[in-house]
């Protein structure tokens, strides 16, 4: 009993390791590549950009998030899990905004919650 609990709290403090390393690691290379961005140029090219293709990419998006939180939805069910449409659509959105943001897979953890 003794070496399980041992292992338990090796593998504990190994995730744990593992996490805040991809969370640093994340952010280092998040200030790296926002170094150097003329702001002012992202501005006037969007500005510039074209309101119906971002209106049409905008509206893609959603309704490929959307299927994929019914998708969800459907598995869990076949779980014997309800869940809500707007649960699984928010919910699969803050675990893919997490995953943009930090790496090691974050976001997974973020759609428990």
């Amino acid at each position: 009993m003794g070496n399980l609990r041992v292992w338990q709290s090796r593998r504990s403090l190994w995730l744990w390791l593992r996490l805040w390393l991809g969370i640093l690691l994340g952010l280092g290379l998040l200030v790296l590549a926002l170094r150097g961005i003329h702001w002012r140029e992202v501005a006037w090219a969007l500005l510039g950009a074209n309101s119906l293709l971002i209106a049409l990419a905008v509206g893609t998006i959603l309704i490929t998030l959307w299927a994929k939180a019914m998708r969800w939805r459907l598995l869990l069910a076949m779980g014997g899990m309800k869940v809500g449409r707007v649960s699984a659509f928010s919910s699969l959105v803050i675990g893919q905004f997490i995953n943009l943001i930090f790496p090691a897979r974050l976001g997974e953890v973020g759609r428990i919650y």
